[in-house]
């Protein structure tokens, strides 16, 4: 058996204890030096790199989900959609923002006064905006591939569970048309149909169930209707609850800050510093914005270099990344109490296809399940998962910022597009050690990201039905949002 302290270090990836990062000192030709840039992105991060990352720092045996004596009856699965593209208003002002940055580059590389090497100056000099505002959302090609291959993994080895014409497959997806689009991906895959799908706009969504695939993923789609907002979109639904009230939740004083703060001051003063703007044309807080989010979304979604990471080295990627990591555990995860509570409904209904799956063992179920990743970081915090943040970030100079690392909570690794949990029911033959507990030859294994992981309340990622049961009754039991999202 796989060392279970092991699997649950899986997804740390450690900066060096205590390295300070001086962006000041950081010079580089990205199209020269960085064959191999960073790309952790946060919640931007694909999929592919997220999934390299974790099988390369810690490989564990691939046959964790062959459990001697025991045959998998149930598989959950809970997953975020895959790569989008921008909002159309963002895309509109991308364009407007960085066109006219552009222009001003190429000014300033006219006078001699930037630092950039001359091919990552030729980079931005050809850029051109790649997508318009009718890509509003919608999932990219990228996207679509890293879906499918998710699904040939868990095929591979659930065959009967992902076999339609073998199980009878649940769907779920929100009001938004990425979510359907991702599913759909998901089931061309299982369905082996290999006809491309059309893309879908928001406004289509209400056709595009039986429209946007073909074979038997669209007759399975043609069944689907949109969840209850409660159980994959339950975070807007709580927010929605505090707002009756007169309630807005601000973003948490600790993000507030580190937002103003010189770790912040020093990336844009050191993007300036290679652009060589000085006072009256200098970027501000809201040009970085854009300069990352094109960035983060062209390497994403063309799987391809973005002229405008050049203007990033490696130190602010860091800093960005740890920045981001900070604002998803404080605002969406552990800095709330009412973050694990609101996901209730979703483990709720996990707890409750597992009661009925013991009820009913004979039959095999599969329940596919799309969201975002709001809904993927807050269901982390009600299982307990990546709890550490060691928010210490040492601000040493007006540039230099030491990371204290050691983190598990890493945005890039655990949400990045396509992040994914399951919950796989396996009916194992009596064990004696067993015997006089209710559920005793049923186990569930736990994953993220296609790895093993422990969930609070249970001690091995195989945890017994019993203990699962005993640990998220409870919660399932005493879930009314309108009294959890109450302040």
């Amino acid at each position: 058996m796989v060392n279970i302290c092991c699997l649950t270090l899986v997804f740390v990836l450690n900066i060096v204890a205590g390295s300070c990062l001086d962006p000041s000192q950081s010079s580089h030709c990205y199209s020269h030096q960085y064959s191999n840039p960073l790309r952790f992105y946060g919640t931007k991060t694909t999929y592919t790199v997220a999934k390299a990352t974790l099988d390369s720092s810690q490989p564990i045996d691939h046959n964790w989900y062959s459990i001697p004596k025991c045959k998998p009856i149930m598989f959950y699965f809970i997953g975020r959609h895959a790569i989008r593209y921008p909002d159309g208003d963002d895309i509109t002002e991308m364009s407007r923002v960085l066109g006219k940055l552009q222009q001003q580059i190429v000014n300033a590389s006219a006078l001699g006064l930037t630092q950039l090497c001359e091919q990552d100056l030729q980079s931005i000099h050809n850029w051109k905006l790649n997508m318009n505002e009718t890509d509003d959302n919608r999932i990219s090609d990228t996207g679509i591939v890293e879906t499918r291959a998710i699904a040939k993994d868990f095929k591979l080895r659930y065959p009967t569970l992902l076999d339609p014409t073998k199980t009878m497959i649940d769907i779920g997806v929100t009001t938004k048309v990425r979510t359907l689009q991702t599913a759909d991906a998901f089931l061309q895959e299982i369905t082996s149909d290999s006809k491309p799908i059309e893309q879908t706009s928001e406004e289509d969504y209400s056709e595009s169930a039986s429209d946007s695939a073909s074979g038997e993923s669209a007759d399975i789609l043609s069944e689907v209707t949109k969840s209850e907002k409660d159980l994959l979109y339950f975070h807007d639904t709580c927010e929605d609850l505090l707002l009756e009230q007169g309630v807005r939740l601000e973003k948490p004083k600790r993000v507030k800050d580190l937002r103003k703060s010189t770790s912040m001051q020093a990336i844009i003063k050191r993007v300036n510093d290679r652009l060589g703007f000085g006072a009256g044309n200098e970027i501000d807080a809201k040009v970085l914005r854009h300069i990352v989010r094109a960035c983060y979304f062209e390497f994403a979604i063309f799987g391809q270099n973005s002229g405008w990471c050049s203007l990033l080295g490696n130190d602010e990627i860091k800093i960005l990344e740890y920045l981001d990591d900070i604002e998803d555990y404080y605002e969406d995860a552990y800095g709330r109490n009412i973050n694990s509570k609101q996901t209730c409904p979703l483990i709720g209904d996990l707890f409750a296809k597992v009661k009925q799956s013991v009820k009913s063992s004979k039959d095999t179920k599969t329940y596919l399940q799309f969201t975002h990743a709001g809904v993927m970081k807050r269901l982390y915090s009600g299982l307990g998962l990546f709890d550490v943040l060691h928010d210490n970030i040492d601000f040493k100079s007006d540039e230099s910022v030491c990371l204290n690392d050691g983190r598990n909570w890493k945005s890039s690794l655990i949400c990045p597009f396509n992040a994914n949990f399951a919950a796989v029911l396996y009916k194992c033959k009596d064990d004696k050690k067993n015997v006089d507990k209710k559920y005793g030859k049923y186990k569930l294994l736990t994953l993220v990201q296609e790895k093993p992981v422990v969930i609070k309340g249970c001690d091995s990622y195989l945890c017994s039905v019993d203990k699962f049961i005993e640990s998220y009754q409870q919660m399932s039991s005493n879930c009314d949002l309108k009294e959890i999202c109450k302040i």
